[in-house]
C-alpha cells in the first residue's frame, strides 16, 4: 500500500525555509545583520534630529519632513526589534518558535504561517503595501505636475511670495523622497506577494531581495534625513548670501 503524506495542518507542519537546500545560515544570518544596521541607522537619525533642534519646538517649529522623519525612524526601530527577535530565535534553535503563543509576542509577521495565515498575511502586508503604493504613486505624479507648475511662477515671482513657494515646493520634494524610501523597502514584497498568489513556488533570488530591502528601512531613512539636512543647510547659505549686503568698497558710490 501507498502512504500518503498528510497536508499540513498548520504552518508549524511545513519545514523551515533554507533546511532542506542548505540555505537556512544564508538567509537568517544577512537578515539579522540587515535589522541590527538598521536599528543602527534609525537611533543616530533620531539622535541627530534632536541634537539639532529642541523637541520642545517639534509640533510648532519643525518642519513636517523633518517630524515624519522621526516617526519613520521610531517605526522602522520598533520592527527590527521585533523582527530581530524571531529571527535570532530560529537562527539558534533552528526550528519554529515554541511555544506557539511567543510569536504573537514577537510580532504579527511571525504568526502568519504558511497555511492558516496565507490568507490574512495577503490582507495585512499585500494588499495594504499595493494600495499605499499605487496611491502614494498617483498622488505624487499630481504633485510633480503641480511643483512643475509653481516652478514656472516661481521664475516670475520677486520677494517673500517667491521664497514662500519655494520653500512649499522643497517639502513637496522632500516628503517624496520618503515615498521612494517605502517604494524600495516594501515593493519586493508586493511583488513576492502577488507571485505567491499565482503559485507557491516563487523564485530564491526573490526571497533573498525581500529579506534584505524590508529590513533596511532605517538605513533608507537616514539616507533621506541627510539628503534633507545637506538640501536646509544649501538653503539656508543661499538665504544668506542674498540678504547679505554688498560691502565692498570698490562696488560702493563715490
Amino acid at each position: 500500500m501507498k502512504r500518503t503524506t498528510p497536508s499540513p495542518r498548520d504552518g508549524y507542519d511545513i519545514a523551515l525555509y533554507g533546511i532542506s537546500d542548505g540555505t537556512f545560515y544564508g538567509i537568517h544570518i544577512p537578515a539579522i545583520i540587515c535589522i541590527v544596521t538598521s536599528f543602527t541607522c534609525a537611533f543616530v537619525t533620531l539622535v541627530l534630529s534632536f541634537w539639532s533642534k529642541s523637541y520642545r519646538t517639534f509640533f510648532s517649529s519643525w518642519s513636517k519632513s523633518d517630524r515624519f522623519v522621526v516617526y519613520m525612524a521610531m517605526c522602522d526601530g520598533l520592527f527590527n526589534m521585533s523582527h530581530f527577535s524571531d529571527h535570532m530565535h530560529i537562527l539558534i534553535a533552528r526550528s519554529h518558535v515554541y511555544p506557539r503563543g511567543l510569536c504573537k509576542f514577537y510580532g504579527f509577521i511571525c504568526y502568519f504561517d504558511g497555511v492558516k495565515g496565507s490568507t490574512a498575511q495577503m490582507w495585512f502586508t499585500t494588499v495594504p503595501i499595493l494600495l499605499i503604493f499605487s496611491t502614494n504613486a498617483v498622488l505624487y505624479f499630481l504633485t510633480w505636475l503641480r511643483i512643475r507648475q509653481e516652478t514656472e511662477i516661481i521664475m516670475q515671482s520677486l520677494g517673500t511670495q517667491c521664497t514662500t513657494r519655494k520653500a512649499s515646493i522643497r517639502a513637496a520634494q522632500a516628503m517624496l523622497l520618503l515615498v521612494v524610501a517605502f517604494s524600495i523597502q516594501w515593493g519586493a514584497l508586493s511583488l513576492f506577494g502577488l507571485w505567491n498568489l499565482i503559485t507557491a513556488k516563487v523564485p530564491q533570488p526573490l526571497y533573498y531581495i525581500v529579506v534584505i530591502l524590508s529590513n533596511i528601512g532605517g538605513v533608507l531613512n537616514l539616507v533621506v534625513f541627510l539628503i534633507i539636512r545637506r538640501r536646509q543647510r544649501g538653503t539656508r547659505k543661499s538665504d544668506e548670501n542674498i540678504n547679505t549686503p554688498d560691502t565692498n568698497p570698490s562696488t560702493s558710490r563715490m
